[in-house]
């Protein structure tokens, strides 16, 4: 018997994803892959925004003297480099893992393999999916494959 990924395609059909979360719907449940963890992408946004501003800070002064101008430049970098890497980095580190094999991408150790024996309800509408299992609700997005997912559910 051919799997359902196979009969309906590629299986890119079957992904869902909700911010830091890929979801794959197999036939044997559900697989959550994690692509980041925030506090440490965050941590590291600030931490480089922070070192950013005061290495501006310290060029400017000793090449130029220090002005109220180079502290708005370096204010205003900074600021927007930590508001951009949480953005930039899931995004690139999810195109990555959409790479590889599933089989891979579930010995991760951000994985969880969700079988379709805890799923107690699941509800769509406008392009959300939610599921409930025996340990939790899970919120997915599945704006342009909501059918295809539901038709599989």
């Amino acid at each position: 018997m051919a799997s359902a990924a196979s009969r309906i395609g590629l299986g890119e059909e079957l992904r869902a994803e909700y911010s830091r979360w890929i979801y794959w719907f197999t036939d044997s449940g559900i697989l959550r892959i994690q692509t980041v963890s925030f506090a440490p992408l965050l941590g590291a946004a600030v931490g480089f925004g922070a070192l950013l501003v005061v290495v501006i800070l310290f060029l400017a002064d000793t090449l130029t003297g220090f002005s109220s101008e180079i502290l708005l430049v370096a204010f205003v970098l900074g600021l927007g480099v930590i508001m951009a890497l949480p953005l930039l980095i899931p995004e690139i580190i999810r195109n990555r893992l959409l790479t590889k094999p599933l089989e891979e991408l579930t010995r991760r150790s951000g994985s969880i393999q969700i079988p379709w024996e805890e799923v107690q309800k699941a509800k769509s509408g406008r392009g959300v999916i939610t599921i409930w299992t025996s340990t939790g609700r899970y919120v997915v997005f599945a704006r342009m494959n909501q059918k295809v997912i539901e038709d599989f559910m």
